[in-house]
């Protein structure tokens, strides 16, 4: 999915370096659970230590979206499983709907910052799939126009974690995603937050 860009949007989430709150709430929210895991391809290399180092931190950052992100070990049932794999040019994270495991690609061109990105944006993929059967993004298209598919009706946003790649694949193909990471901030923005806060007000995100 490519997305044109336009300034003359009225209704927008605008990109901040941050967000306003990081602080979880597992009594309204719950707890997920997160794990390294390793490859499920047997040529594609495990997990190095400055990769894992590299994704610790959504833990922490995923926090301000409301749930309680815990790094558990694989082992665990209800762990969302972050395994490495090498996918195609360009594509960062993948992530087949229902599945409790995710994949990024180490190999991504931009570095650590969009590893950590990729990793962020598919477990809440997963978490949000798990919860709420939804696998949409937050994205940025002309005003008055319907949202593109697989972008959310109502919550629009550019540079948000959960928007999808303005460059290379974002298709939904069979009921498996593609990501590229072009913006490479890993932390929830205020659309972001919004959304997981409208999805568990109403039981359902759109």
């Amino acid at each position: 999915m490519r997305i044109s860009l336009f300034a003359a949007i009225v209704m927008a989430s605008l990109w901040t370096p941050s967000c306003t709150s990081t602080a979880p709430d597992p009594v309204r929210f719950g707890v997920v659970k997160i794990a390294f895991g390793p490859p499920l391809d047997n040529s594609v290399a495990d997990w190095r230590a400055d990769q894992r180092q590299a994704i610790e931190p959504i833990a922490t950052e995923l926090d301000a979206l409301g749930p309680d992100f815990q790094w558990v070990s694989s082992a665990d049932p209800e762990s969302i499983v972050i395994r490495p794999a090498a996918l195609s040019p360009g594509v960062c994270g993948f992530y087949r709907l229902g599945e409790s495991t995710v994949q990024v690609d180490p190999a991504c061109s931009e570095g650590f910052a969009a590893l950590r990105k990729a990793a962020a944006h598919e477990v809440v993929h997963a978490f949000l799939y798990r919860r709420f059967r939804w696998a949409g993004h937050l994205c940025w298209y002309p005003l008055n126009s319907p949202p593109p598919p697989t972008c959310h009706r109502e919550i629009v946003c550019q540079s948000c974690l959960m928007s999808p790649a303005i460059q290379g694949r974002d298709e939904w193909v069979d009921g498996e995603e593609d990501y590229s990471s072009s913006a490479v901030f890993s932390e929830p923005q205020r659309a972001d937050i919004d959304l997981v806060s409208r999805c568990f007000r109403d039981g359902a995100c759109e």
